[in-house]
């Protein structure tokens, strides 16, 4: 990231002064320079809110392949009213391993979580454009046969209990996610075909729910450490409470 000329600093300063609630250190190092971008971010977005406001909302989602052939998602927004034609805002940019139902999907759930966190914005969404025809069938067909099941967790590689949380939530939805991905052609892909083999192994339920009674206390515990402020005692409590509870986990895989 290019570090902010010092040219700029008094501008930049006099700026966020007048924007921000709270007084802003201007970062000194190319490092800080990432901090600055976080608090300028969440600025732009206490803009882009403001803007809204109350009224009803319209979407657009579109998703691009740069020359380092990286897939870029982006999420623009716009006011629908009868009195302006309204400003439109690019909500949020993100680079995506894939485009498909299931990316885009949580794509435009996590960029309206920003205006909202409490998820009211979803509502207030009329109206929806996008050039992704195939990928935004799938989701209505999702939606339509799992009407009250969420998205599946997008586990990360590097973060455990990413993939902890992503067992939990198939070993609580196994049977109606069987049921759709059951109901597809096996000769239609090649991913389709292995999914149905390996939810039909008799043991896949079982081990899930064996994750889900014995090591969602993990999940729970990560949450909890990673609290800002969390005082060295109540961080030892919660190890402490997972050693004991892993403990006492019966099976050969908890064996200590």
């Amino acid at each position: 990231m290019p570090k902010v000329k010092s040219s700029m600093k008094d501008k930049i300063k006099l700026w966020l002064g007048n924007n921000l609630d709270t007084n802003f250190q201007f970062p000194s190092s190319t490092k800080d320079n990432k901090l600055f971008c976080k608090v300028y971010g969440k600025v732009v977005i206490k803009q882009i809110r403001n803007s809204i406001g109350n009224i009803d909302i319209w979407i657009s989602v579109d998703e691009t392949t740069d020359r380092l052939g990286r897939y870029i998602a982006h999420l623009v927004i716009g006011k629908l009213s009868s009195e302006e034609a309204g400003r439109p805002f690019l909500l949020a940019l993100k680079q995506l391993d894939k485009t498909n139902s299931n990316t885009i999907s949580r794509f435009i759930n996590e960029s309206l979580a920003l205006l909202c966190p409490k998820g009211t914005e979803h509502k207030k969404v009329k109206g929806f454009v996008s050039d992704g025809a195939s990928y935004m069938i799938k989701i209505e067909f999702y939606k339509n046969s799992l009407p009250n099941t969420p998205l599946p967790p997008e586990p990360v590689l590097t973060r455990w209990c990413t993939w902890i949380q992503a067992a939990l939530f198939y070993a609580e939805h196994f049977d109606v996610l069987k049921q759709v991905v059951m109901s597809f052609e096996a000769t239609d892909a090649q991913s389709i075909k292995k999914a149905q083999e390996f939810l039909n192994q008799a043991n896949v339920k079982n081990e899930l729910l064996y994750i889900k009674t014995h090591f969602k206390i993990i999940a729970d515990a990560v949450e909890q450490l990673e609290i800002i402020g969390l005082k060295l005692n109540q961080s030892m409590e919660t190890v402490e409470k997972v050693y004991t509870s892993l403990k006492n986990t019966p099976g050969m895989v908890c064996t200590w």
